[in-house]
């Protein structure tokens, strides 16, 4: 096929019926960017490395600059344009405003969609549930503790057990964790100029991350 061949692609988008005249094989990040003027889902790497892309589909996470528009025929698409219903912000939004986890952005709409995943499979979950179903999606302002605070605010809202302050849901160390774990896939993207400006943000930021490199 062609790069300018065009066919028809009907799918569900944020609960809405969509028909697409296009071609099948465009980046499907690219589709709602420019096509359907949906420009939540942000595009940091096009190439499924930095997460920032996350949508879901069927439920599922799936990155939007990895998916051609025509393996979309016949399913249920989901971006951060349909968390909200109405204008009320969902449970996760306002916990994400509450704690501050939304730092640059860039990042935010992917992680919200990770999130929103895991939450709609386990409503209340745990914290190492949260770190894993967010460990496909980088941050590069290292703002973690918050994310996976937001996170776990979300599911204690949204859960009739008991909720703790929020103060203790995650300690340092599980954001350092967190942080720790993404370093090595954050060196293989930057260039020797990034590693120096991200080095000097950590230095600021949590001196004990320098050490992780």
């Amino acid at each position: 096929m062609s790069t300018t061949e065009k066919t028809t692609v009907s799918f569900i988008l944020n609960d809405l019926p969509q028909t697409l005249a296009v071609n099948p094989l465009r980046r499907f990040s690219d589709v709602l960017r420019e096509d359907l003027g949906l420009t939540g889902t942000k595009v940091g790497c096009d190439a499924g490395d930095c997460g920032a892309c996350t949508i879901l589909v069927d439920g599922e996470q799936r990155y939007a600059c990895l998916t051609a528009v025509g393996q979309l025929e016949g399913h249920n698409a989901r971006t951060v344009e349909g968390l909200a219903k109405n204008g009320d912000l969902t449970a996760l939004q306002q916990a994400f405003l509450d704690e501050g986890a939304a730092q640059c952005g860039i990042c935010t709409p992917g992680m919200l969609m990770a999130a929103q995943s895991l939450l709609d499979r386990t409503p209340n979950p745990t914290e190492p549930q949260v770190l894993d179903a967010l460990g496909g999606v980088l941050c590069r302002c290292t703002g973690y503790t918050k994310i996976v605070e937001a996170v776990l605010k979300a599911g204690q809202t949204s859960s009739s057990e008991p909720t703790p302050s929020s103060g203790s849901a995650v300690t340092h160390s599980a954001g350092f964790c967190v942080a720790v774990q993404v370093i090595q896939k954050l060196l293989k993207l930057y260039s020797k100029q990034d590693k120096l400006l991200l080095q000097n943000q950590l230095r600021h930021q949590d001196p004990l991350l320098v050490h992780a490199w």
